[in-house]
């Protein structure tokens, strides 16, 4: 179980206790929620539950990756993983890289055009980064 309290701003995480106590983690009386001292002056929740930790970020579920068909990258696998101030790059040579800037994965890139073939042999240029947009298209 994951809870976030009123006036907290991360989320506590509880595991119900074994048996004996099993039956007590489905009442109000013993949720980690309930703050009323009703267990000989204490909170009840430490009798049927077990502090695991606490998490930061979103608790919310994030949704599932999807995938868009590459209508220039037709092939099975990924094209040569990009390798900086390369001189044999060329018009339309496409190239991998593991990790954008922008923290995309396994994104192709191909080299945009004769005019920008020298760009896209300069690392300044490198796919995915500030200029790379200059010599390089995300396919």
């Amino acid at each position: 179980m994951s809870i976030i309290a009123d006036g907290e701003d991360y989320g506590k995480i509880y595991k119900c206790k074994g048996w004996p106590y099993t039956g007590h983690c489905k009442s109000e009386t013993f949720s980690p929620l309930n703050t009323a001292q009703a267990c000989g002056g204490e909170v009840c929740w430490p009798v049927a539950w077990a502090y695991e930790g606490g998490c930061t970020g979103t608790i919310t579920p994030t949704a599932a990756p999807t995938f868009k068909s590459l209508s220039k990258w037709d092939k099975e696998g990924c094209p040569p993983e990009y390798v900086p101030n390369n001189s044999a790059y060329k018009p339309e040579d496409y190239v991998s890289v593991p990790k954008n800037e922008d923290n995309t994965y396994g994104v192709v890139w191909q080299c945009k055009n004769a005019m920008s073939a020298p760009w896209c042999q300069n690392e300044g240029y490198a796919p995915g980064t500030q200029n790379g947009g200059q010599a390089w298209e995300k396919v």
